[in-house]
């Protein structure tokens, strides 16, 4: 099994999307509102399909981060168990 399942660096990418992600979809959305408040409705639809998007892909990266950081878990728990052996 490799040292490391999941490279430092795809964690690094998880995290700083996790982060980055609901505060992109929180200005689509206030600029949607906007849109929609000068009466561009049809912009404001389609930023708010943008926002939907947006939240589906945030609510994935959070469930890759999850399955990413438990593998990396269990696979530096098998290395102690095998250093004690």
């Amino acid at each position: 099994m490799p040292r490391n399942p999941v490279p430092r660096r795809a964690l690094l990418l998880l995290v700083v999307t996790a982060l980055v992600l609901p505060i992109v979809v929180l200005v689509v959305g206030a600029l949607s509102v906007l849109m929609g408040a000068m009466g561009d409705e049809a912009g404001s639809a389609v930023l708010l399909r943008i926002i939907q998007a947006g939240a589906i892909l945030w609510v994935l990266d959070l469930i890759f981060l999850l399955l990413a950081q438990g593998l990396d878990a269990l696979v530096a728990e098998g290395r102690e168990d095998s250093e004690e052996e």
